[in-house]
């Protein structure tokens, strides 16, 4: 079985044959197999510091599986399984590389929100009040230190995330290849890029001089003699004007 605590509580007053008596309740907790399960509970401790020790291992296993459960929702890509366990094969430190993200992932995030749990617990201000006798309790005086420590914690799961995110595409800290698109690129029945037909002035190149503002040479010009269009997939085509026994392509567009 997967997932499942079973708890066994001795009452008190329960008595051995020697004698010997329970004066209080006594519970024993078993669980079974937890998965996902991607830290462990020493690790969490260990990187949440002395803030978790008074954390029950339950507790702190709970909380591990379900920020477990949120690692797999955020693993969009998975890297293949590798085919040796040569440790220099680059599919091996891809594989250990993203296991390692991802245990970190888990081992902050959920240190994180225990210290934060807790603190917001014990930390919290309240007062007493008996007779004319008042007593305020305040803020710790580490109470910059908690704050610093969550921040510190999710800062290093957001850095892991992305290596987890990606599938180990990315190292730890980095981001992703921007990337570019093109019109239909993904669409099969449009027609990709301008499609024009022409040749000469009408591809990456300027007129003859006089059409533009001031007499200066402009990108595209239409001639004196009109352009045919050949349709939608075609656009403009070239048409040669004669002047002075001399012919200049031009495009309309």
């Amino acid at each position: 079985m997967q997932n499942i605590a079973l708890s066994v509580v001795l009452p008190k007053g329960l008595k051995l044959k020697n004698g010997q008596m329970l004066y209080d309740d006594t519970t024993f907790t078993f669980v079974s197999e937890i998965t996902p399960y991607y830290a462990s509970v020493d690790i969490v401790r260990l990187v949440g510091g002395a803030y978790t020790n008074k954390i029950p291992d339950l507790t702190i296993a709970s909380m591990v599986f379900n920020v477990s459960q949120q690692a797999d929702s955020h693993s969009y890509l998975m890297p293949a399984t590798p085919q040796t366990t040569d440790p220099t094969d680059p599919q091996v430190r891809k594989m250990n590389l993203f296991l390692d993200a991802r245990q970190n992932w888990v081992s902050n995030v959920s240190a994180a929100s225990l210290v934060q749990n807790v603190w917001d617990i014990l930390g919290a201000r309240g007062s007493k009040t008996l007779g004319n006798f008042s007593n305020e309790r305040l803020a710790g005086v580490s109470s910059d230190g908690v704050p610093q420590l969550v921040q510190s914690l999710r800062k290093e799961a957001d850095k892991w995330r992305i290596v987890m995110n990606s599938g180990a595409d990315v190292g730890f800290g980095g981001h992703v290849k921007g990337g570019w698109g093109a019109k239909a690129l993904y669409d099969v029945d449009a027609p990709a890029g301008r499609t024009w037909a022409v040749t000469g002035m009408g591809a990456n190149a300027k007129s003859v001089a006089g059409y533009g503002s001031s007499g200066k040479p402009v990108k595209y010009a239409s001639g004196p003699m009109l352009a045919w269009r050949m349709g939608r997939y075609y656009g403009s085509y070239t048409m040669p004007y004669f002047a002075a026994g001399m012919s200049y392509p031009y495009v309309r567009v």
